[in-house]
């Protein structure tokens, strides 16, 4: 009994992974002998496997046979809908028109057991008259289906016809998706289509587009409990002031569109979401092709792809799916991946398959699956700027899912790249490469070529001439024009950073060098970590790419020229970690730091940091390394006020280590994912070491 038990769970378990994986439907003909096409077959788009899915049976009296001209589903394949040809025979000619009518019947299957049907009332089911040409037309505008109500919307016509489409002839109806009943219906003012609607998250609502005869109007949100519009937004004011906008998709409260702005060249083409519930465009960027655009199925990502138009035969046109993608952020409209796939693909994308990308080639009867959990991601470089007129380097890129055999490409072009891991990877930059100023783009492509990550870019800079006090001159000069020109965030951030500068310029005429240094070390990790959080749209600290590439490498060009910086350390994190301890007791010897006290809290802030390598945790070794800066930085500083202490760091001690352990912090990853634990580590470390708690009350004495 038991072992049947277990059969029983193991066949319901794999019936279940079956019907949960995601297919393409399409239409063909059952056998040679079919005249017309009367099956509906399915590619399983996981293992590639073809079956019959469903064979239309059906004949009429006369023997006039059925045809299947269309097949689509709901976004989470629960339903497969599919439209039938009545059959030459059974297609009705109004006494006024030559040609016979020529409307379709709509069936829905069950997409798990297509046995279970229904196929939609072949005249229209809401017409007030009796008129014969009012009775002829029929489902016009298709299906959707809400699954927290389990129920069907169907859109009919009551009159339609090539010349005029009143809004007044269209009507939805409310059909129960286990009995096919028909429940209720409603009526929205204007040609408000529904097929193309999305359905909010408990089901309540759907928001709708209307259409006129030729374009898009309107957005809407209309509740199904009291069948009216609750809202409506007119899509001409809705962002750019543009003179004509298109509708790509909607899902849940967002809407895709894109116009041209601010001329009508393609190049001037924008794409933008608009979240209609909060009335506020979510993200805007530029895309300048002509292109299909998707949501994914959660909404979290924008698909654009690359289409073309062919025109085989005059006053035809076909679409050309050119197979290049881009994948962009809806919150912020970055682009996160490009896509270079095969031609006259088609993208599948699926509500309950929202991590995933299906493009199929329908030729090859294969699908290409992207998990955009596998993207390619950059998330930092190193250097990330060089000078005009210099030499050779290595140009290193961290990020996720590198493999052996993905390259660092260098504005489009590959560069001798070496795998290190599947987060770091190096690439040989010549001197070539940096000849002259300008900016290069770096993504990393995959060993495929399929696919090429998100792009940062790498700054070639002339070097700036003259003092000290002229260069700090020019980078408050360059300052206030970012600020006067919106390149930062709101005026306290930008004194913020002016008074850093001035206590700079102030202190280096005093002859503190250090204290120059601090001001402008303070003033570039500002700027770098709102730079790198631009992405959390935090507008009041905000940086733009043009506000860093003016004013970051030039602060880092003042300080290592205000300061002799000693030599940059290399091999492996744990390595120069090794070789920092080391450094301490070499400035010891040399009388630049005093206090054994001092000396072992440091050597056992890097032990710490070194045993949280071992374990794999680097981010809790970056906020250790980070931790032995403070410590230097504030010893040094109680230095200068107290110049008899038994515990200090000197000028030279503080030079060698804290810069040394500067460049092993940006060598182990971006400073700003240590920065904001910082603070709760170091007081735990204040609570459990009683050195170091013991050599802040020396400092006190």
């Amino acid at each position: 009994m038991k072992a049947i038990k277990v059969s029983i769970l193991v066949i319901l378990i794999f019936t279940s992974n079956i019907f949960s994986q995601p297919y393409y439907y399409y239409s063909g003909k059952y056998n040679e002998k079919d005249f017309f096409n009367r099956a509906i077959w399915r590619i399983n788009l996981q293992t590639g496997e073809k079956d019959l899915f469903y064979h239309d049976t059906i004949k009429y009296a006369d023997g006039d046979e059925r045809g299947i001209e269309a097949v689509d589903w709901d976004v989470e394949q629960q339903w497969v809908y599919c439209w039938l040809s009545k059959g030459p025979k059974q297609m009705r000619r109004p006494p006024w028109e030559g040609t016979p009518d020529s409307w379709l019947l709509l069936n829905v299957l069950k997409a798990d057991n297509p046995s279970i049907r229904h196929e939609f009332p072949d005249t229209g089911s809401f017409v007030q008259g009796s008129w014969p040409e009012y009775r002829r037309k029929r489902v016009l505008d298709g299906i959707i289906y809400n699954k927290h109500r389990n129920e069907f919307y169907v859109t009919w016509s009551v009159y339609f016809d090539s010349v005029y489409w009143s809004e007044d002839y269209l009507r939805t109806g409310i059909y129960d998706a286990s009995t096919f009943a028909l429940k209720d219906t409603f009526h929205i003012d204007g040609s408000w289509i529904t097929s193309t609607a999305s359905i909010s998250k408990d089901g309540s609502k759907l928001y709708v587009e209307r259409w006129t005869y030729r374009d898009e109007e309107e957005v809407g949100i209309f509740s199904i409990d009291e069948k009216r519009l609750l809202k409506r937004k007119s899509i001409p004011i809705v962002g750019f002031q543009a003179k004509y906008k298109g509708l790509s998709d909607n899902n849940a409260s967002l809407f895709l569109l894109s116009c041209h702005y601010p001329s009508d060249s393609i190049m001037d083409r924008k794409v933008f979401v608009y979240d209609i519930e909060n009335d506020k465009i979510v993200s805007v960027f530029p895309f300048p092709y002509t292109s299909d655009d998707y949501f994914s199925g959660d909404a979290w990502h924008i698909i654009l792809e690359e289409v073309d138009y062919d025109h085989p035969e005059y006053y035809t046109w076909e679409k050309i799916h050119l197979g290049r993608v881009w994948i962009y952020e809806t919150t912020t409209g970055k682009l996160v991946q490009r896509l270079s796939l095969p031609q006259d693909g088609k993208i599948l994308l699926f509500n309950n398959y929202p991590d995933m990308l299906y493009y199929y080639l329908p030729k090859e009867e294969r699908s290409i699956n992207i998990n955009f959990s596998k993207f390619v991601v950059i998330e930092s470089i190193a250097p990330g700027f060089a000078y005009s007129g210099g030499g050779d380097f290595v140009l290193q890129v961290k990020g996720n899912n590198f493999l052996n055999g993905s390259t660092i490409n260098w504005n489009g072009a590959p560069r001798a790249t070496t795998f290190i891991s599947d987060s770091i990877l190096e690439a040989s930059i010549s001197a070539s490469d940096i000849a002259l100023p300008g900016s290069v783009l770096i993504t990393v492509k995959s060993a495929d070529g399929m696919m090429e990550s998100n792009g940062i870019m790498f700054y070639i800079l002339k070097r700036e001439e003259g003092s000290v006090v002229a260069l700090l001159n020019t980078l408050l000069a360059r300052l206030k024009w970012c600020y006067d020109n919106k390149q930062l965030g709101e005026r306290r951030f930008y004194a913020e950073l002016e008074d850093h500068i001035k206590d700079a310029i102030k202190k280096y005429q005093r002859q503190d060098t250090i204290g120059t240094a601090q001001e402008i070390e303070e003033f570039f990790n500002k700027l770098r970590w709102e730079y790198q959080r631009k992405h959390e749209k935090n507008d009041r600290r905000y940086v733009s790419e043009q506000a860093y590439q003016l004013l970051y490498p030039l602060a880092r060009q003042i300080e290592a020229k205000v300061i002799t910086l000693p030599p940059k350390p290399t091999g492996t994190l744990m390595e120069q970690i090794s070789a920092l301890k080391l450094q301490i007791r070499i400035e010891a010897q040399s009388g630049n730091i005093g206090g054994e006290r001092l000396i072992r809290s440091l050597e056992k802030i890097l032990d710490r940091a070194i045993r949280e390598i071992q374990k794999g945790d680097t981010l809790q070794a970056r906020m250790y390394i980070k931790l032995f800066m403070q410590t230097v930085r504030e010893v040094y500083e109680y230095t200068i006020r107290h110049t008899n202490a038994r515990t200090y760091v000197k000028a030279e001690g503080y030079i060698s280590l804290y810069y040394r352990c500067r460049y092993t912090l940006e060598a182990a990853g971006r400073e700003s994912e240590a920065t904001e634990e910082f603070q709760g580590l170091r007081k735990g470390f204040e609570v459990e070491e009683e050195d170091y708690r013991q050599l802040e009350e020396d400092l006190k004495e």
